[in-house]
């Protein structure tokens, strides 16, 4: 009788090893999808931006779209004012489809940031991911948990400073340690 839970004891432990391997690789392979997703946005942006000199946006100052939805009752992944389809629609000569949020929790972020003359002249994409990753934490972004592409990035840089905010400045300081 003790052989037989001792048996049972050392299979539960095997199971229990093996789903939490397989869990580990399913979120791992949905963060190289994410920033394979996010790469072919970048890729279609910069199509977009030799074909009109511009990268696609609203003629404000600044201006950033979420494919997050605003509330759990949109479930389409449009996000909030169908801001990300209509990015979509902008981008479907370069791109098959953008990537959607169907959760609160799965954030994508496109960015278009304006510098004195050089309007719609630097974007930036966002994707939160399951697990940091050395992709995520040497972007050139200010989040380890984000997967962050785009020129921004490079321009943030160049003055010495982070990308840092998505609804305020572009560029912050690097804080020091």
């Amino acid at each position: 009788m003790i052989e037989l839970l001792v048996v049972i004891s050392i299979i539960s432990l095997l199971a229990s090893i093996v789903v939490s391997s397989l869990n580990s690789a399913r979120s791992s392979a949905r963060d190289s999808y994410l920033i394979q997703s996010a790469q072919q946005m970048a890729k279609a942006l910069e199509m977009y931006y030799l074909d009109n000199g511009f990268y696609p946006g609203a003629n404000s100052s600044d201006y950033y779209i979420t494919a997050q939805p605003h509330t759990n009752d949109e479930t389409d992944g449009c996000g909030h004012n169908d801001n990300w389809c209509n990015l979509e629609v902008i981008l479907q000569d370069y791109i098959g489809g953008l990537p959607r949020s169907k959760t609160v929790d799965n954030q994508w972020r496109y960015k278009i940031a304006n510098y004195g003359s050089a309007a719609k002249q630097y974007y930036g994409i966002r994707v939160l991911l399951d697990n940091p990753t050395d992709a995520s934490r040497n972007d050139g972004g200010d989040s380890d948990d984000y997967y962050e592409i785009g020129n921004l990035l490079s321009y943030c840089d160049s003055k010495g400073e982070i990308w840092a905010s998505w609804n305020g400045s572009n560029c912050a300081t690097v804080a020091s340690n």
